[in-house]
């Protein structure tokens, strides 16, 4: 009984020498990497902050670079720690090259949204502050990231997309060209004088806010329905002045089409009974 006493008393002062040692270094490695994120963390801030004063960098490049310095400083930071439990660098490199496959498996989706992020870098299909379109999303791009690129929506909503998701779809930048075409279509009666409305609609929107002069604004035609004429009216802008004149050319078009029904009930009518519209 006494030897079996000594031996668990021994084992219970290794068990609790060992267990403080790695108690201990799992302190200091918390310390450590809880220092090394708010690190990274400032770095970014800092790459972004200072190619921001430099005019002629793009402003999508510089948000990469950082998003890459920071997870870059994490993973050293992380690989540091694992040398605090025995775990060299050599033998950390040679663990992932044996189970490379699982580890690519695993993280299929996070290595093709990396990969799809350096394409979307290299080909720059928009840059930040650009407008895009990406299946059911919209908004003006905040940042390129890694891993996901942040969307910032008109009505205020932060969007964040996988970049694997943005490189396998139909992707529309709104704001690539610095001109749009702002185009409605007006319904007007079947009786009404479309010769005579059409050159009207053209010259008030001339006047209206933001309307380029070339090409200059057009008014046509579009099809025959049961009971209108489809007239689309169309004029040039500014694509930040897109919107605003959408709903200036729809508010055109109403007035103008209050203005022919508004004509046609003053009108007197003819000898068969019906009004004569202008």
């Amino acid at each position: 009984m006494g030897e079996k006493a000594q031996s668990l008393d021994r084992l219970l002062q290794i068990v609790l020498e060992k267990g403080t040692v790695l108690l201990g270094r799992a302190a200091i490695v918390l310390v450590v990497f809880t220092v090394a994120w708010l690190a990274a963390g400032w770095v970014q801030r800092a790459i972004v902050s200072a190619f921001g004063r430099i005019t002629h960098v793009d402003a999508t490049l510089v948000r990469f670079l950082a998003s890459a310095a920071r997870y870059g400083l994490l993973i050293a930071s992380l690989v540091s720690c694992l040398s605090a439990f025995g775990i060299n660098a050599t033998s950390f490199a040679a663990v992932l090259g044996a189970v490379g496959i699982a580890i690519g498996l695993a993280f299929q989706g996070t290595l093709s949204n990396f990969a799809a992020g350096l394409m979307l870098l290299l080909f720059r299909p928009f840059r930040v502050g650009d407008t895009i379109k990406a299946g059911a999303y919209s908004g003006t791009v905040s940042a390129l990231e890694l891993f996901s690129t942040v969307l910032v929506t008109s009505d205020n909503r932060r969007v964040v997309l996988p970049n694997s998701a943005l490189s396998n779809q139909p992707l529309e930048n709104i704001t690539y060209y610095p001109t749009r075409r702002a185009e409605v279509l007006l319904p007007f009666p079947l009786r009404a004088d479309v010769a005579r409305l059409l050159p009207q609609l053209i010259e008030r929107a001339r006047a209206l806010p933001h309307v380029h002069e070339d090409p200059a604004p057009d008014a046509r035609i579009q099809d025959f329905r049961d009971r209108s004429v489809n007239v689309v009216l169309g004029a040039w802008c500014d694509a930040k002045h897109h919107p605003s004149l959408m709903a200036a050319l729809a508010l055109l078009g109403k007035q103008v089409l209050d203005e022919a029904r508004a004509r046609q009930r003053l009108t007197p009518k003819s000898p068969r009974g019906d009004a004569a519209v202008e």
